[in-house]
């Protein structure tokens, strides 16, 4: 698989080719790196990398508002903690996302434009076990995928002729 590798003056990351994925990233102004990566990643040609993201828009059909408790669609209002499975859409919001990774001491911020709809999804253990590519038994737990997104009845439309451009912007802050 080939690769574009990064280093300037603000980050240092690698960018697969195929399926043009950021694989890892790091800001100079941080320690540890940013997005996750299994241990089990499989750089194979044809085969999505499991981490990272994915610098197109990606299309993965009708995604139900939450795949776990009834098909709900997603509100929330204060934190959300993961002790499993956990797959919901959130429409109507173009509110930023935060993670708070205690761990490293940071918050990530996801910021977004031209999307009123966001995607959260951990695999929980269950899950993470017949992936096959998810890593070691416990490693989902240090996994969340936070994606911007226009789904539902935030769908776009894109006509001949026409584009629609969505867009993600991370930070991490240090504390």
């Amino acid at each position: 698989m080939q690769f574009i590798e990064v280093d300037n003056s603000l980050a240092v990351a690698r960018i697969a080719l195929q399926g043009a994925h950021v694989d890892w990233w790091r800001p100079k102004s941080v320690k540890q790196d940013v997005l996750w990566r299994s241990t089990s990643v499989r750089y194979e040609k044809g085969r999505s990398i499991r981490g990272g993201v994915p610098i197109c828009w990606p299309w993965f059909g009708n995604h139900p508002t939450d795949k776990i408790k009834n098909f709900n669609l997603g509100i929330e209002k204060n934190y959300i903690t993961f002790n499993g499975e956990f797959d919901r859409a959130y429409t109507n919001t173009s509110n930023d996302c935060y993670i708070e990774d205690d761990k490293f001491n940071r918050v990530i911020t996801v910021k977004k434009s031209n999307s009123n709809s966001t995607v959260v999804w951990t695999p929980g253990g269950e899950k993470a076990m017949t992936m096959g590519d998810m890593g070691e038994e416990e490693e989902w737990r240090r996994m969340v995928c936070v994606e911007t997104t226009s789904l539902l009845e935030n769908s776009v439309v894109i006509y001949p002729q026409l584009s629609h451009s969505i867009v993600t912007e991370y930070s991490v802050q240090e504390y």
